[in-house]
């Protein structure tokens, strides 16, 4: 019984540390310095202060028509794979979706390959592939292999409409003509 009890404030002392919340209120640049370029740094990118951070693009709808993303992530090919863009702890990471997505199109009409975008608060963090899919939160920054792949998939995606049914599973008109509906419509 003793043990039992030991065992139990123990589950019970990590289910309280688990409950503990940051309140801490960084400002962007600690958010991006202390919480975003550790996970950058975990998922793999080696960033540089000249060409990752504080990039400058051409082309923002504002007076100077100059802005500076906060991070791009660049392919291999010296194309952006994605762009970051930071916010305050305490603010809503969506907050930024819209910074990025200017920042995104400056940055395609700059290079010809259009980035992906994560908006992040360093504690919430969206992905946005603006060209095929809605914003969706995820749990942290993507790697340079699997930024590579989505970006990839945009060129090698085809039209289900263009597709061939094979008979032998789908040999019936009604069945044929279902699988041409769904092709059809834009999804």
């Amino acid at each position: 019984d003793d043990e039992i009890a030991q065992l139990r404030a123990q589950i019970q002392a990590a289910q309280a540390a688990n409950t503990l919340v940051d309140t801490h209120d960084y400002s962007e640049a600690q958010t991006r310095e202390l919480i975003i370029d550790e996970l950058l740094h975990e998922a793999g990118w080696e960033l540089t202060f000249d060409r990752d951070r504080e990039f400058e693009v051409t082309g923002m709808p504002n007076v100077p028509g100059v802005g500076y993303v906060d991070y791009v992530l660049w392919g291999d090919d010296d194309k952006p794979l994605a762009v970051v863009e930071a916010k305050r702890t305490t603010r809503d990471a969506r907050v930024g979706q819209q910074q990025a997505k200017l920042y995104a199109d400056c940055l395609e009409a700059m290079t010809g390959q259009r980035p992906v975008i994560f908006y992040s608060n360093g504690y919430e963090h969206w992905l946005w592939d603006d060209s095929r899919h809605p914003p969706r939160a995820v749990q942290g920054f993507y790697k340079k292999d699997e930024l590579e792949l989505l970006i990839q998939r945009r060129a090698s995606r085809q039209s289900l409409a263009d597709g061939r049914i094979d008979e032998a599973i789908a040999g019936r008109h009604y069945q044929t003509r279902a699988l041409r509906r769904i092709g059809e419509r834009r999804w």
